[in-house]
């Protein structure tokens, strides 16, 4: 499953930019799930470090191989000053 928020700064928000699946809403380890952005030139981060996967500057994301104590992972996309977040459920 994949919560989308966006924010801008101090608590603002930016009802243009959004981080958008383009595929199944939670992710089995492993496995990736591809992120877009509404914003061209987006860079994408996992909150947490590579414990919780990666995310390459295209927004491919792929779960980590051990299922961290939290399944809930947080990916930002920012741009500008804006950002966006996606929260991804991973699947054991």
């Amino acid at each position: 499953m994949v919560w989308l928020s966006s924010g801008c700064g101090f608590g603002g928000s930016d009802p243009a930019f959004a981080v958008v699946p383009t595929g199944p809403s939670a992710v089995h380890l492993g496995e990736t799930l591809q992120l877009t952005s509404t914003l061209p030139d987006a860079i994408f981060t996992v909150v947490g470090g590579e414990e919780f996967g990666t995310v390459d500057p295209f927004g491919l994301y792929t779960a980590p191989d051990v299922l961290p104590e939290d399944t809930t992972v947080t990916i930002i996309a920012q741009e500008d000053g804006k950002q966006s977040f996606a929260f991804v459920e991973l699947i054991p």
